[in-house]
């Protein structure tokens, strides 16, 4: 199969999956300390965010420690995956309006269980013929 066409089915198995949901400009998409409640993978497809967390110095009123911006084709959310009972770590807010595709972690699973049984079903063809290869010239 042409990688192309492998790539856009892969594609197709995650958009098949995904929400999409808009967020106004200075909207707080995920708050720090706050339960993870439904776990989603956000991948952003227009807009930026601000990923942050308290000052140490937030009770002199400093802002907030700004760890970084995401624009389009980035993601967050990917520890609540991972371990959907951790609290969530930083802030991030919607800089200008942003549209993200969610994926929950069942989605996820649904999209990708597929894909990565296909790519095991290869590595074992390719193990099961090396060893084959290596049987036929061991003397």
């Amino acid at each position: 199969m042409c990688i192309v066409h492998a790539l856009a089915s892969q594609v197709d198995a995650l958009l098949a999956v995904a929400a999409t949901e808009d967020f106004d400009a200075g909207c707080v998409i995920s708050q720090r300390g706050a339960p993870s409640g439904p776990s989603r993978l956000f991948v952003i497809i227009r807009g930026s965010v601000t990923v942050s967390r308290p000052s140490v110095e937030a009770a002199a009123g400093a802002g907030p420690d700004i760890l970084g911006r995401l624009g389009m084709g980035e993601h967050f959310g990917a520890k609540n995956i991972v371990d959907p009972s951790a609290p969530r770590e930083v802030d991030v807010a919607a800089d200008v309006a942003v549209c993200c595709l969610t994926f929950t972690a069942e989605a996820l699973g649904e999209a990708l269980l597929p894909l990565i049984q296909h790519s095991l079903a290869r590595e074992l063809a390719t193990r099961r013929w090396a060893d084959a290869g290596s049987a036929l010239f061991d003397d």
